[in-house]
Formats: structure tokens, sequence, C-alpha cells
């Protein structure tokens, strides 16, 4: 029995100097297709992606520094549908605390009472 838990890759987001610049390689040279982008805090975002049944695989971030920096800004696992490991990550981070026990309780304590019906 493999005990290692069951997770994919959602997306990635990188920070970019130049989001054009990044779209046109990403788009020309890679594949994919820009399926959204819009505003969120001071910034806007350009999401890609190449399977049509997902928003985004990769999310392109603008204000990356000049010079060396890590380009990487986040990587999104998905463990949706191993309920072992989300358990056994849970119980690693929070112990036993109850309002963390299911996915329910994750979202409800995240998103409010409603993210929950």
């Amino acid at each position: 029995m493999n005990d290692l838990p069951r997770w994919t890759v959602n997306h990635v987001g990188l920070l970019v100097t130049d989001i054009e610049v990044m779209k046109k390689f990403y788009t020309d040279v890679m594949g994919f297709q820009v399926t959204d982008r819009g505003p969120v805090a001071d910034t806007e975002l350009m999401f890609l992606g190449r399977d049509p049944t997902d928003h985004h695989q990769i999310v392109l971030i603008p204000g990356r520094p000049e010079g060396s920096y890590n380009v990487v800004n986040h990587i999104a696992l998905d463990f949706s549908q191993d309920d072992a490991a989300i358990d056994r990550v849970t119980r690693e981070r929070f112990g036993d605390d109850p309002s963390f026990r299911t996915i329910e309780a994750w979202r409800q304590r995240a998103f409010g009472s409603e993210a929950a019906e």
C-alpha cells in the first residue's frame, strides 16, 4: 500500500517583470491561451491555460524586481481527492482542533457559513 498522498499540481504563480513579453512566450512558444485577466489589489494578473477543463495552470504576476530574484510566487497543489492526506496534513499542522477536521469546516472557517452549504 502506498502511503504517500495523492495530489496534482493545480497551478504555478510566476512573478514577471514584463507581463506582455511573458504572455507572448507562453502563448506563441508554449501553446497556452489567456483564459482570464483582471485586477487584484494594485496589479493585474494574467491567467494562462492549456487544459480547457481548468481555469488556468499558470498565473503571471507583475512586479518582479530586476536582477536576481526567485520568479516562483507560489505552487498550488490539489489534495481534494485524498481525504486521508488532508486529514494527515491537518493533524500535523493543527493537532486535534475540531474546527479543521473536515473539508466543510475548512471552507466554513475560510469563507464563512454560506460556503459550507
